[in-house]
């Protein structure tokens, strides 16, 4: 019986550190060993049945009572009932053993009825002891108790100390560095080897991990662990050994160092902690908890748990402030196991050996029955091997050949789709706008006639003019769309950037009476090596932009400027229509199909970045300060001879006239 007591205890403790296994990854092994190493232990599994209780899954500790092993508690000589209550000595500090020892004195004096019996374990004993009912009750911490949850399992109390008088938020995690470390926040200890009292300690790990969750940063692999023991002394000397980079001691002991070895304490020095708490005294660098716990199992009667809870709750502070309180809700321990997926919510990583064993019996006796059949399939097919190579052969030619040939079709069939969409849609464009762009055009020429004989306002001329400009724009966009299919590349020439900008600022104050647009140029014209169209259409739809983010500002502002450096011309373009002041420099990025503005597509900006990288340039763009910034960067051209003058609009023909599309 002692052996086989011994054998579960040991498959716990395999359990126990189960889900660590999983979160530190396989990086380490190649995929033959590993395969070899998973292949064995299924087998393993398998061929040792049946398999123990204590080998199940955290989703099996859930089960119905009827499937533990709860023993009745036992009877003494003089017939009083024996109370059953387990505790690991190792898990408290030596600062905290004189108030245990005390709780237990007052038990012993309170519930003279009954026997009490204190038993120390270890943690995979104890667990051993809670699933198979030789324990009524035992004392462990918050995490221990909602991760060996089964059910029966109750909460009935919780310590309360002078430092942590909230028994919901009583302890968590210190994270202690040499005073001359140059480590000043949790960031700075990624990859750091972390002094822990032991691997699965839930305010020595868990709950550091739990912060670094809450951080958004990703607790697997954060830290790397070493087991040094306690007390807490033995986390500061593996650091002062040079075996670790920092501890991770529980909450207020390190107080408790201050106030014994004072000068001990000054040498480390405590990093990432919280704003202090009106009610918690100690510092801390996580969240809070609830503390030591007092748990009444399955084995406990109702009057049996009821006496020991009112004892506990009646029992006066010890010497050195120690009580017991309730707390009703472990909700964020379990949502701290949820986070990381340990615990009782281990299964959402991975299912037990054991679980996986039972649950898929059937397939793995069919896969060692395949293993089986495939040996001798190779022992067969090498006997065959030699008068099937050439035949093998034959086919994988052919088949190369064959998918060769699939493959060529398909880039052609590829190629000649998109040719045929992109011609199609730029004949139905240019067929359909051509028509209403001539009509407008002839429109305006027998206004400009009409207007011989009767000069209108200037400002009417001005109108005109400007639907003929846009009339040409529109017929090049057209064109420019029909070159795009017939994958024609227009021939750069130097184009006054000056110029194009000076037009484009105009238009936009038209387009824009309300918002205030400054036009900053340089004294000496620039030129670039650009299509001056494509020119116009970026500085339009970055003013354009400009202006329609701040016109909800209650004084829009948009300012424009166009500066040389190193070969370079810069344009920028400037708004306020941010609106946040405070927030820090932010480089941002264009991303199709994605707008802020309600009926935007957010093609607006790649166009733009797409057009200005074509000719090597860069679009930037930042928020800081209220300020939203767009910088184009494109490389300068020295002009030759003259400066050319800006093209006259070209205005479309009609449609009797115009180029067949």
């Amino acid at each position: 019986m002692m052996g086989e007591a011994t054998g579960e205890i040991l498959l716990m403790r395999l359990r126990d550190r189960q889900s660590r296994f999983w979160r530190c990854g396989f990086s380490g092994l190649s995929g033959r060993v590993l395969l070899t190493a998973l292949f064995g232990l299924l087998t393993a599994a398998f061929l040792w049945q049946p398999l123990p209780a204590a080998a199940a899954s955290d989703t099996e500790a859930s089960a119905p009572v009827s499937s533990l092993s709860a023993k009745s508690s036992p009877v003494a000589a003089d017939g009083r009932r024996i109370v059953r209550i387990g505790y690991v000595e190792r898990s408290f500090m030596p600062e905290e053993r004189p108030d245990i020892l005390a709780t237990f004195a007052w038990l012993k004096k309170k519930l003279p009825q009954y026997q009490i019996e204190i038993r120390n374990y270890t943690i995979p004993g104890l667990e051993y002891a809670i699933r198979h009912g030789e324990v009524d009750f035992f004392l462990e911490t918050a995490g221990f108790y909602r991760r060996v949850y089964v059910q029966g399992l109750r909460d009935i109390a919780t310590m309360i100390t002078r430092e942590a008088p909230n028994p919901s938020e009583a302890v968590g995690s210190l994270i202690l560095v040499p005073y001359d470390s140059p480590y000043k926040s949790i960031e700075d200890l990624k990859g750091k080897r972390a002094a822990v009292s032991w691997i699965e300690a839930f305010s020595g790990v868990y709950i550091p991990e739990g912060e670094l969750a809450a951080r958004g940063l990703s607790p697997d692999h954060y830290f790397h662990y070493v087991e040094a023991g306690s007390p807490m002394t033995n986390l500061l000397a593996a650091v002062q050994r040079g075996d670790a980079d920092f501890a991770l001691a529980r909450t207020c002991t390190f107080e408790q160092l201050e106030s014994t070895t004072p000068e001990y304490a000054k040498q480390f020095r405590a990093v990432s902690l919280k704003k202090p708490d009106a009610v918690f005294h100690c510092r801390t660098s996580t969240d809070l908890y609830p503390y030591w716990t007092f748990i009444s199992t399955q084995t406990a009667t109702a009057p049996v748990s009821r006496a020991v809870t009112v004892a506990l709750l009646t029992m006066p502070e010890t010497s050195h402030g120690v009580a017991w309180g309730v707390v009703s809700d472990f909700a964020r321990v379990d949502g701290l196991f949820r986070t990381l997926k340990a615990g009782p919510y281990a299964y959402l990583r991975v299912e037990s050996v054991g679980d996986f064993v039972r649950k898929y019996r059937t397939p793995i006796l069919f896969g060692v029955l395949l293993i089986l059949l495939l040996i001798f399939h190779s022992w067969r097919s090498g006997r065959l091997v030699e008068e099937r190579t050439a035949e093998l052969e034959k086919s994988r030619l052919a088949e190369e050949a064959a998918t060769r040939r699939k493959l060529e079709a398909e880039k052609k069939l590829e190629t000649f789709e998109r040719v045929s969409v992109i011609g199609a849609i730029s004949s139905l464009i240019t067929h359909e706008l051509n028509g209403p762009l001539s009509t407008i055009s002839n429109c305006c020429g027998t206004l400009e006639r009409l207007f011989e004989r009767t000069p209108p306002a200037p400002v009417v001329t001005r109108m005109v003019a400007l639907i003929e400009k846009q009339c040409w724009r529109s017929s090049e966009i057209i064109e420019r769309v029909r070159g795009y299919a017939k994958n024609r590349n227009r021939e750069l020439v130097p184009v006054n950037f000056s110029a194009a900008l000076e037009r484009v600022a105009s238009m936009r104050r038209l387009a824009h009476p309300d918002i205030h647009i400054t036009l900053s140029l340089p004294e000496k014209p620039l030129f670039a090596a650009w299509d001056e169209l494509e020119m116009e259409l970026v500085a339009n739809n970055l003013i354009k932009n400009a202006a329609e983010a701040c016109a909800s500002n209650p004084a829009p502002r948009v300012a424009v400027t166009l500066s040389e450096k190193a070969g370079s011309a810069i344009l920028s373009v400037e708004d306020n229509g941010s609106g946040d002041q405070s927030e820090a420099n932010t480089p941002l990025s264009p991303t199709p199909l994605h707008s802020t503005k309600g009926n935007g597509l957010g093609l607006g900006l790649l166009i733009v970045k797409t057009l200005v990288e074509k000719i090597s340039g860069r679009l930037e763009l930042s928020r800081a300060g209220g300020i939203t910034l767009a910088r184009v960067t494109i490389p300068l051209e020295e002009a030759k001879g003259a400066s050319p003058e800006p093209r006259a609009a070209a205005v479309p023909q009609p449609k009797d006239k115009a180029s067949p599309s």
